[in-house]
């Protein structure tokens, strides 16, 4: 799957897209939220994880945290996503039906009103969701 930042050129911009339809990838994602709900681990690079291909540089590390701060800006196309466990265990929930193969179209995964950037997950190709 890539992840990429789409800064303008869409309404919804400014987002980070997670997008392919890779199931066992999307697996990946799902376990390391669930880590990130249960603290069973304090960050998780998620453009680090197997099967998993960054477009423009982009980085993003996901934190638990005390509050829901979303997706922080830290310099270029670098991101740290902060959400509290209980946050993270919903973003798990939200990506699990596209951890089969059956699954088709797009998730929002977080919206935080404090958010520098949306968070979306999709099966479609580039610029389809």
């Amino acid at each position: 799957m890539k992840i990429d930042f789409l800064e303008s050129g869409a309404d919804d911009c400014p987002l980070i897209r997670i997008y392919g339809n890779e199931p066992e990838v999307c697996q990946r994602f799902r376990e390391a939220f669930e880590r990130l709900a249960n603290r069973g681990a304090s960050e998780v690079s998620l453009t680090d994880l197997p099967g998993v291909e960054p477009l423009g540089s982009c980085c993003l590390v996901a934190q638990p945290g005390r509050r829901d701060r979303g997706v922080v800006r830290k310099e270029g196309n670098a991101f740290c996503w902060v959400l509290t466990p209980a946050a993270w265990d919903n973003v798990a929930g939200l990506i699990e039906p596209f951890c089969n193969s059956q699954s088709d179209g797009y998730q929002w995964l977080d919206q935080a009103p404090a958010s520098e950037a949306r968070v979306l997950v999709s099966t479609s190709p580039v610029g389809c969701w």
